[in-house]
Order: C-alpha cells, then structure tokens, then sequence
C-alpha cells in the first residue's frame, strides 16, 4: 500500500505541474491515473481489518494534501480567467452587433408581411 501511496504522489507532483503548464488534457489523464491508483488503496485498506499508517506514509499524505490545495486554488484562478474572457468576449459581440448597418436588399424578390 505505501507503494501505491507514493505513486500517488508522484502523480499528484506531475497533475500540479501540468496546471502550472496549462496542459488541461494532461491533467485529466493524470487525475483518471491518480483515481485508479486511490481506489486500490481503498481496497486494500479495506482489506486490513487494523490498517494504522505509519509516519511516512501521514507525512506523504500530508503533502498530497498540500498539492490538492494548491492545485485547487491556481484551477479556480484559471476559470474565474475564463469566465472574465467570456464575458468579455459577449460584451464585444454585443457592442459590435449594434455599429453594424443592417444590409439592405437592391434587388430580388421582396414578400410583402401583412395579410
């Protein structure tokens, strides 16, 4: 299980690196990899009738912990980013959609509305 544990944590360094690289795509296979890895421990603890970790293993999931934080807080700056864009992007269309003349037809075939 401490193997595990640590694979875990390698993972999890790699899944922060790859955010700070904004390689979004790679971060999911990642994070798909690291659920794979946690779902074993979980078996395996659950195995164990009186599974105490040790201090290694309290000290590495501390500092998986540590990762998650920080890879939680600089995803959350990324959408708030993204957000903002968006928003921007609609009041530009919006703004833009208002300055432009509406084309007028010179010639075809006119349908007259009223019945």
């Amino acid at each position: 299980m401490e193997r595990l544990i640590e694979e875990i944590y390698e993972i999890t360094k790699k899944m922060n690196q790859t955010i700070k690289l904004e390689d979004y795509q790679g971060y999911h296979l990642l994070l798909q990899d690291r659920q794979a890895r946690m779902e074993e421990v979980d078996r395996q603890k659950a195995e164990l009738l009186n599974f105490q970790p040790t201090k290694n293993l309290k000290l590495l999931l501390k500092e998986i912990l540590d990762l998650d934080h920080e890879m939680k807080s600089l995803l959350e700056k990324s959408i708030q980013e993204n957000q903002r864009s968006i928003q921007q992007v609609k009041r530009v269309k919006k703004f833009t959609k208002g300055y432009q003349p509406r084309i007028q037809q010179t010639n075809g075939v006119f349908f007259d509305r009223k019945k």
